[in-house]
């Protein structure tokens, strides 16, 4: 008995049939596939298992998309972060839309969402220079952000305190430099993320409303958004009560 299945894999003929891509056949069919989402399509969780299935509605391989620098995983931007920022946002456009993203519009999406994790480890470098600097900068004085100890009530020999003197001699000097890096490290990074963040999130956003891949996606939401704010206006107010 043959095994040779019928119709032959790849046959183009008129009464051909051809089986369709492994990928075709793994490809998620509804957003529920990608994690849950409350009633108005905001993704509230995503489980590992339904990250991996958000990106195989990609039509081109992962690691085809931009990457985060080398040094990234030094600072927690793993590549698990990377493949979780690009699924995270697949699964939100899925929300949004109410249905699964086409392969090209996947595609657009993660290509941004993607440059935009490989953009923002950047920023690590240039806070810690910026925290080296100032650091040594105020040294002589030892100042730390928006405060500088007065010489006449300030004893640098010992550390915390005159009062405490736990620490004492060139080790309290350490100790106070190793207080200002921390101090001057917390508040540059965060300035410097928040920052950093900001601009790449408004440069994904320029992309994406100025993209031809996705007017049909942009339509789409703006409608929904103007059935929900209709939907929410008809909605009667359950905390008015009659006197």
């Amino acid at each position: 008995m043959s095994s040779t299945p019928w119709p032959p894999l790849g046959d183009n003929s008129p009464g051909g049939w051809s089986a369709p891509s492994r990928e075709a056949v793994d490809r998620p069919k509804s957003p529920q596939e990608l994690g849950v989402f409350n009633p108005n399509g905001i993704l509230v969780q995503q489980t590992p298992e339904q990250a991996e299935r958000s990106l195989r509605l990609l039509g081109v391989p992962f690691d085809s998309l931009p990457k985060p620098p080398f040094f990234a995983p030094w600072f927690t931007y793993t590549d698990a972060w990377h493949r979780r920022v690009v699924a995270q946002s697949l699964a939100r456009l899925a929300g949004g839309l109410g249905r699964v993203p086409t392969t090209e519009e996947a595609d657009a999406v993660a290509y941004y969402r993607a440059r935009f994790a490989a953009t923002l480890p950047w920023g690590m470098p240039l806070y810690l220079a910026l925290t080296v600097f100032m650091v040594r900068k105020g040294n002589k004085t030892f100042r730390f952000p928006f405060y500088t100890p007065k010489p006449a009530s300030f004893n640098p020999r010992v550390f915390p305190s005159a009062q405490k003197p736990w620490v004492q001699g060139d080790n309290a000097e350490k100790c106070w430099h190793m207080a200002r890096y921390f101090s001057y490290g917390l508040l540059i990074s965060y300035l410097g993320t928040t920052t950093m963040r900001s601009v790449c999130e408004s440069s994904v956003a320029v992309n994406i409303l100025s993209d031809p891949r996705l007017k049909q996606v942009r339509e789409e939401l703006r409608r929904r958004a103007g059935e929900r704010m209709a939907r929410d206006w008809r909605k009667p107010d359950t905390d008015q009560r009659l006197p």
